[in-house]
């Protein structure tokens, strides 16, 4: 499967290291985990940059897109109840078995 993460340029050689989620937490992941997020395709990407612009300067901003390659059997389909629940506790603690071991 092939998916996309969008970062800004200036953090691109550490666009895998999960800083911003370990620091903040997010919808998957409570602070203190590591998490990057990717989008399916560049579309999907560039939305989650979008969404979470709180300046509103993304578009001043330089980005890179990073294509990343993951074996399909390492990706995890989310049944559609653990899709659309809200960002908190609840959806952190659906991931939170999947960020320990990835067998889960």
């Amino acid at each position: 499967m092939r998916a996309w993460r969008i970062t800004k340029r200036k953090y691109a050689e550490a666009a895998f290291e999960g800083f911003g989620a370990r620091i903040a937490g997010g919808r998957w992941n409570s602070a203190g985990r590591s998490v990057v997020c990717l989008g399916g395709t560049p579309a999907i990407a560039a939305l989650e940059v979008l969404v979470h612009d709180q300046s509103g300067e993304v578009l001043e901003e330089s980005y890179v897109i990073i294509p990343v390659d993951i074996p399909d059997e390492s990706v995890l389909e989310l049944s559609k109840d653990a899709r659309n629940r809200s960002r908190g506790v609840e959806t952190q603690q659906v991931a939170s078995p999947f960020l320990v071991d990835s067998s889960a």
